[in-house]
């Protein structure tokens, strides 16, 4: 995934901002110099899980610095689908037991993120809504949920950006879509239990 040798400049003037691709380019440079290092088995599936959010991200068109801002997509049911690839990936580290306790305190963790959640967009607070869909990605990414992780980047992106209605409207949408995501993690747990 290296690809830094290329990558535009960052803006020389203080107070510029990076361009979404540029930003996406420093993650990939990162994520490369992780890989490089002496990780234990559970740091490589974390660095593991952040190169498929970062490729997908590069993927991603980047947006124009100065272009008009559009109108937020109208709200589409997701899919909770799940990449069995990074199930199977943790599995492989993790003796059963482990594995299933590792999803149960998963499980746990995001509902409290989805109640943290619940509260800041009630209370349109932009920095509970950053803070809980920020780590909302490193949560359902590492399972294998890349369309939650992908959304919940879209919302902290909207906030950093200073577009704190835009990022408090996709936290909102956000927020159905995380039972439904979990039915589908633990559907999912089965399957590559049951192949083993």
């Amino acid at each position: 995934m290296t690809v830094l040798r290329n990558s535009p400049r960052a803006p020389d003037q203080p107070g510029s901002q990076p361009t979404p691709e540029q930003l996406w380019l420093a993650a990939a440079g990162l994520v490369d110099m992780l890989a490089t290092t002496n990780l234990t088995l559970d740091q490589q599936h974390y660095v593991n899980s952040l190169r498929r959010i970062v490729t997908a991200g590069l993927a991603s068109p980047p947006q124009q610095a100065h272009a008009p801002a559009a109108p937020p997509p109208a709200p589409m049911p997701m899919r909770p689908e799940v990449d069995l690839g990074v199930l199977r990936e943790l599995r492989s580290f993790l003796p059963e037991d482990s594995f299933r306790e590792l999803a149960s305190q998963f499980e746990g963790n995001v509902r409290r993120l989805r109640d943290d959640l619940v509260i800041a967009v009630d209370q349109r607070n932009a920095k509970a809504v950053e803070f809980a869909t920020h780590a909302m990605i490193g949560a359902v990414g590492a399972f294998g949920v890349q369309k939650l992780a992908m959304e919940s980047r879209r919302a902290v992106t909207a906030v950093r950006e200073s577009r704190i209605d835009e990022g408090i409207e996709i936290a909102g949408r956000i927020i159905p879509q995380i039972e439904p995501a979990l039915g589908a993690v633990r559907a999912a747990i089965n399957e590559v239990l049951a192949a083993r």
